[in-house]
Order: C-alpha cells, then sequence, then structure tokens
C-alpha cells in the first residue's frame, strides 16, 4: 500500500459520505483526461467522490485534473505520486477512499450516464456480491469495433479465470472496498505489470462473489502504442502469474487431471504469445513458443493451426 511523498493539489470533501469511490490513474494525461472526467460528471447516480492518482506524470497532469474538479465543484481529491505505474496509483486511491464501493475507470476510457446507478441497483439486487462488472464496447478512433461481454457459464470463478481466460476489464468493474484491502489490494512488484488486473481478479474471487450486468456501461478506448516491444513483457508476465496461482491452489503436484488442464492453459498462453509474434513480423522468435505450446498440448487443433500458419510464414520469409 501506498507511503509517504504524497502531494495533494485538490481536496473537497463532502458532509456526506459518499457511496462510491471512483478511482482514475492518470499519467501523460493532460491533453484528453477532461474526456473521462465528462462520463464521471454526467453519471446519474450521484452519491460518489473522485480520486484521482497522477502517478509521476511529467506533464501537467495533476493541476488539469484539479482545475477541472474545482471548476465542477466534485467531492474528491487529486494525488500527485512519485512513479509506481497502475497498482501503486490504484493502491494509492484505494487508501484514501471513504466510499464502501471502488469503481475503477481508466483515464482513457469513458462510462455511459447510467453506469453507476445500474451498477449500485446490481449490488442491492445481489447482496452476497462483492463484485459487479458489465458489458463493454471496444472502440477504436471512435468507432466500435467490438462488443466485449463480461461473465462465466460457472459458478468457480477463480477456475474460470485460471484455466480459461480473463473475464472482466478495470474501466466495468466496482467492487466492495473491504475485500479487496483485505487482499491487500493490487500487487505493485514488476513481474505483474499489465496483468496486475488480472491477478487482482483471481485473488479477490476467493474472498467474494462476482455479479455479471449484461448491460453496456462503459466504452474501452483501444490505443496501439509500441505493441510489438509489449508481447514478451506482458505474455511472459501472464505466465509467471498463472504459474504461481496453479502452484497457491493446486500445489507443487496436481493431479493428472489438473494437471492436464494446467498444460492446456499454458499452452494457450505460448499459442498466444506466437500468434502475435507472427503478426508482428517476428517469426524465427514464435519457434520456441510453437515448441512449447506443442510439447504443452500437442493435438490441441488450434494449435495445429498455429504451427501450420507459423511453418507458412517461416516458408515463405
Amino acid at each position: 500500500m501506498p507511503g509517504t511523498n504524497l502531494e495533494i493539489f485538490y481536496e473537497n470533501t463532502s458532509s456526506d459520505k459518499p457511496a462510491v469511490s471512483v478511482i482514475i490513474p492518470a499519467y501523460r494525461s493532460s491533453a484528453f483526461i477532461t474526456k473521462t472526467l465528462d462520463t464521471v460528471k454526467h453519471q446519474t447516480y450521484r452519491s460518489f467522490e473522485l480520486i484521482i492518482v497522477d502517478d509521476g506524470s511529467p506533464d501537467d497532469t495533476a493541476s488539469a485534473c484539479a482545475a477541472y474538479m474545482r471548476a465542477n465543484n466534485l467531492a474528491g481529491m487529486v494525488i500527485r505520486q512519485p512513479n509506481k505505474r497502475i497498482a501503486g496509483a490504484r493502491n494509492t486511491a484505494i487508501a484514501h477512499a471513504k466510499g464502501a464501493y471502488i469503481a475503477l475507470l481508466d483515464h482513457d476510457d469513458f462510462w455511459l450516464p447510467k453506469k453507476l446507478e445500474r451498477v449500485m441497483a446490481a449490488f442491492d439486487k445481489n447482496p452476497a456480491a462483492g463484485l459487479v462488472t458489465h458489458d463493454v464496447n471496444i472502440v477504436e478512433n471512435g468507432k466500435v469495433i467490438k462488443h466485449y461481454r463480461c461473465g462465466a457459464k460457472t459458478k468457480n470463478i477463480t477456475e474460470h479465470l485460471l484455466f480459461k481466460e480473463n473475464i472482466l476489464t478495470p474501466s466495468s468493474t466496482v467492487f466492495r472496498k473491504e475485500p479487496a484491502v483485505k487482499i491487500g489490494g493490487f500487487r505493485e512488484t514488476a513481474e505483474f505489470n499489465s496483468v496486475e488486473d488480472y491477478d487482482f481478479w483471481i485473488r479477490i474471487s476467493r474472498e467474494t462473489e462476482f455479479y455479471f450486468l449484461h448491460e453496456t456501461l462503459s466504452e474501452y478506448q483501444l490505443i496501439e502504442t509500441g505493441a510489438s516491444k509489449k508481447i514478451d513483457t506482458h505474455l511472459g508476465n501472464l505466465e509467471k502469474l498463472l504459474i504461481e496461482h496453479f502452484v497457491l491452489l493446486y500445489g507443487n503436484n496436481p493431479s493428472p487431471e489438473v494437471t492436464n488442464k494446467i498444460n492446456k492453459r499454458m499452452s494457450i498462453v505460448h499459442r498466444s504469445w506466437a500468434k502475435e509474434l507472427i503478426k508482428a513480423g517476428r517469426t524465427q522468435e514464435a519457434q520456441a513458443h510453437i515448441a512449447k505450446m506443442n510439447s504443452l498440448y500437442r493435438w490441441y487443433w488450434k494449435n495445429i493451426f498455429i504451427t501450420t500458419l507459423w511453418l507458412y510464414k517461416s516458408a515463405a520469409g
């Protein structure tokens, strides 16, 4: 959790305790964050505060956010801290949050006006739920290119997250503060960069129930920046993350049935790794991941397809 060296740029504490703390980690976002803040300001549900953490931006992000909140008389805070990456910024915001619920919002994503209203109604109707998430539109250059449906056809969310896929996005997720604090918030170590949210979902799924609200209430802005360079970092960290959680859940000697499921899941990681490297024109580097993928789960048809694609690209190039 956060330490000292925090600079408060804005603080407006309402006499009424807010139900929800909206937290936004911000970095180099002075040029565009007002569009995101507008979608918070226009929420129909009003019992919220807004906590923005400028994570050591070299621009005037903190000043721009403070000016916006002051002009709109919004309850909450603007905090600037030395750069700790997104997990550290979220933890700082959670530590200062007064609400019993935490709503995540990334600095370049947007909410629809009824987002908080509909999510808080879902909590009211499902008191056992400690986390509510909803569907998302994926937007690129102002155009919806994909609809992302959050959820899983199982009650064992932990197993689904481990063996299938990540089924949540940060800007679509609201959770109770209590279980989040209990698990220690987001892990800030470098080995979880870019997968810190996935790790958080897995850990909090062991503490509370999830509820999936099938309404589209936010937009995720797809922005590709240096994607090729991020392939190895992201998928390498994903590999480490899954291995750690498999050991925590099943020990070092899982049953043959579990081992087969683990091998299939890890083969999917290496298949994705190979696929992304091929797409980036790094065909030779994909070879090691093709080999690992097939050693883990050889005869899966998707693995065969990627192997065939790799052979074709290798022969052509």
